[in-house]
């Protein structure tokens, strides 16, 4: 087979159910991802996406799906299976809420949490605490193409 015919899961698992196992999944898909990428530069990787934020808020899951692409890309994922309508452009999240993201995404704990995060810092419930119940802060607007692109 030819290199470039070959698609590659890495998988991912949800980093939300609060168990010290679990927390470094994400981390551990996005090394994955650089590993097959640096392997096998000629294959695609493709990941389902939303697997990673599973049991959180719909606007907690679109911050942490839209940063978790992010960083996925650029370690060289090719490809993703993802709602499209419920990814966020970079400038359509809080500074705030992208490096919540991130700081959850790298389980930033214990001596590798962030410079003035007490001790006991847990990077989940950080992140869970900027979705308060009834807030929606991560609205995404629907374009109509049809209504957007000139006619030719």
């Amino acid at each position: 087979l030819d290199e470039s015919d070959l698609l590659f899961d890495p998988l991912t698992f949800t980093i939300a159910t609060g168990n010290d196992d679990d927390r470094r999944l994400g981390l551990e898909t996005l090394e994955g991802i650089r590993l097959i990428s640096e392997r096998f530069p000629h294959c695609g990787i493709i990941l389902g996406l939303s697997n990673i934020s599973f049991g959180l808020k719909p606007s907690a899951r679109a911050v942490l799906n839209s940063v978790f692409l992010e960083e996925a890309r650029e370690r060289g994922l090719t490809s993703a299976i993802v709602h499209a309508s419920k990814i966020l452009p970079r400038a359509r999240i809080s500074d705030e809420h992208w490096e919540a993201a991130r700081w959850l995404i790298f389980d930033l704990r214990g001596a590798n949490r962030p410079a003035g995060m007490p001790e006991n810092f847990d990077p989940l419930l950080h992140f869970i605490g900027l979705f308060p119940d009834g807030e929606e802060t991560a609205k995404v607007e629907v374009i109509d193409p049809a209504t957007t692109m000139p006619e030719r």
